[in-house]
């Protein structure tokens, strides 16, 4: 979460425009960011079915490291893994529209 709150504070304005945006992101990604990081890691293995599904060779080849590809990218919501621009953009998109955004994102990288 660190590098999603050091990105606002580098984007946005002011520092409570930073809690607000950070506060619809926690809204948008309930229990992603709990001790046991619940919802990220059924992200992961809806990834990981998806990806059997839509990309059956590719999964053949990375099956057993997408979990250590794919979860920073859920955890960061794609900081420092994509252009700062793009990340951005899945960032706006995953607050306007929700968390499906970031499967939709692991999908069209690895299509």
């Amino acid at each position: 979460m660190n590098f999603i709150c050091g990105m606002l504070c580098v984007v946005l304005e002011d520092e409570e425009t930073v809690f607000w945006c950070l506060v619809s992101l926690l809204e948008k990604l309930p229990k992603y960011y709990i001790q046991n990081l619940f919802a990220a890691l059924v992200d992961q293995k809806v990834v990981e079915e998806l990806v059997s599904l839509e990309l059956p060779k590719l999964y053949r080849h990375i099956s057993d490291t997408l979990p250590i590809i794919t979860i920073p990218w859920l955890l960061c919501l794609f900081l420092g893994a994509l252009p700062t621009e793009t990340a951005l953009c899945i960032v706006d998109n995953v607050i306007c529209k929700g968390s499906h955004i970031l499967l939709m994102a692991i999908l069209a990288i690895f299509k």
